[in-house]
């Protein structure tokens, strides 16, 4: 079923304060639904460190998802050098169970069925974005805030290169990230 292009935009327009979108991106993965864009991620920090990002890569929500899950796109070039590391990784799991060591409200709604690792409970997503009335900058949602009860997400990547949010509870209202 082909998107409905005119709702996602509305979405967009309606998520950014009035702001419409300047491009529509199609994500070419069978595993990702339609999404609207939040921002260009620039950083995730995690436990153990920092990811930072290359341009070109986003992270977005699912409208649709009961939660509005949480997805990051990430550049070609950068999910092949994920992959690759990936090769390597211990454990690897099913991304389910990952989001089910994490708990929260997002640990209703099954993710894919595809073996992943942990990189570690999700401290943060720093992106640049664009809001009406808000000159363009960089916002930084950290999780385990408001009404979350703490329960924070886990970032895990895929054997194919893919990054996930897994788990915790969040939801992405008008208002930017909550939880």
């Amino acid at each position: 079923m082909p998107p409905d292009i005119e709702k996602l935009k509305r979405g967009y327009t309606d998520w950014h304060w009035g702001k419409e979108p300047g491009k529509v991106i199609h994500v070419a993965d069978t595993l990702c639904p339609d999404v609207i864009g939040i921002g260009e991620l620039r950083e995730i920090k995690i436990p153990s460190g920092v990811i930072a990002f290359p341009e070109g890569t986003w992270i977005a929500f699912d409208p649709n998802h009961p939660h509005e899950r949480l997805h990051i796109i990430l550049t070609p070039a950068f999910r092949e050098q994920v992959r690759m590391q990936m090769k390597h990784a211990s454990p690897i799991v099913p991304i389910q169970a990952i989001a089910k060591s994490a708990g929260g409200t997002h640990v209703r709604h099954p993710l894919p069925n595809i073996q992943g690792t942990p990189l570690g409970v999700l401290d943060s997503v720093v992106y640049w974005t664009h809001k009406q009335g808000d000159p363009p900058s960089l916002y930084e949602h950290e999780f385990g805030h408001e009404h979350s009860k703490g329960v924070r997400p886990m970032l895990a990547a895929d054997v194919s290169g893919r990054m996930w949010v897994c788990g915790g509870s969040y939801t992405c209202p008008l208002a930017g990230i909550t939880g």
